[in-house]
């Protein structure tokens, strides 16, 4: 597939009818509407419907199908899912943003309408991008462990179209729980050779690196960079973290203090007095057992991205 593709593209695309926003928007006719889009983009698109179940099995057969691109329609948690599978292939991934923050469509600059990224999508060119492999998950936006996917485990997930609802609600929360949460205590091994013993309360790992700009919703530098950012949090008090939330706001966790940043290849953890971590990747939560593996995969995963965007 070439950056200015000039035969007509067949897109294989799975909508996961569960997803964030996907099941408030659903109506018997959106399949259609789809296709029109993609029709109109200039792409023949052959849309499957899937509940969270059958999934895997939709994408499978999508893949053995042979098309142009596998085109997911869902959240973050769906896309990785996707990425999993895909990872290593020369098949290109698509996103439909049909989640709540739906953070690697923003990454990739479509557009968050998922009529006019599936139009945008029929043109759109094939970039390599790095993923991060958590033992043997995709991750491609952010690893998390701590009081927070501790805290989100125990919640009802909230589905819904106001991304900044959410994030209320989960900042409420945050510091409801913060002081009864224990630290972690961590040994972090890093592929080059050094490691580390930190007490946090909070970590999060990131291909490539938070971007230091205003807003409430991350967005990284670079999707290609060959490596991992791992964010550590010390802070030690309410008024420290509501120091490090607005650092956070205001593009400023290079300066914050009470955040330590690691950049690697990757990591091995360990944790005193625990078998396993409790982890949020991509927004999906999982129990996985210690010690736990987090690499880079460089350029692992072919994805399409909007003409005229950053490579």
């Amino acid at each position: 597939m070439t950056d200015s593709p000039s035969k007509q593209r067949i897109f294989a695309v799975i909508l996961n009818r569960e997803s964030g926003t996907l099941r408030e928007q659903w109506h018997e006719g959106l399949p259609d509407e789809l296709v029109a889009a993609f029709a109109e983009g200039g792409a023949i698109a052959k849309v499957r419907p899937a509940a969270p179940p059958d999934l895997d099995e939709a994408l499978d057969e999508a893949i053995k199908s042979k098309p142009d691109a596998v085109i997911i329609g869902g959240g973050d948690g769906t896309v990785s899912n996707a990425a999993r599978k895909l990872a290593g292939t020369e098949m290109p991934l698509g996103i439909l943003p049909f989640g709540t923050f739906n953070l690697a469509a923003r990454d990739l600059e479509l557009p968050l309408d998922p009529m006019e990224a599936a139009r945008v999508l029929a043109s759109a060119v094939v970039r390599k991008i790095d993923m991060l492999e958590v033992a043997d998950q995709a991750c491609l936006c952010t690893s998390l462990i701590g009081f927070y996917p501790a805290l989100a485990k125990r919640e009802e997930e909230y589905h819904g179209t106001a991304w900044w609802k959410k994030s209320m609600r989960l900042a409420q929360q945050t510091f409801q729980v913060w002081n009864r949460t224990p630290p972690l205590e961590l040994t972090i091994e890093m592929e080059e050779g050094t490691s580390l013993r930190r007490k946090t309360r909070f970590a999060a790992f990131v291909p490539g690196e938070y971007d230091d700009i205003f807003s409430v919703i991350p967005k990284r530098t670079g999707l290609n960079e060959g490596r991992m950012t791992l964010y550590l949090s010390h802070h030690r008090s309410l008024f420290s973290l509501s120091r490090g939330v607005l650092a956070y706001l205001l593009g400023q966790l290079k300066v914050e203090k009470d955040i330590e940043r690691v950049s690697t290849m990757g990591v091995t953890l360990g944790a005193r007095r625990r078998r396993e971590l409790c982890v949020m990747i991509d927004g999906e939560i999982l129990n996985l057992p210690l010690p736990l593996d987090i690499r880079v995969k460089p350029a692992a995963l072919a994805v399409l991205k909007p003409q005229g965007g950053e490579s």
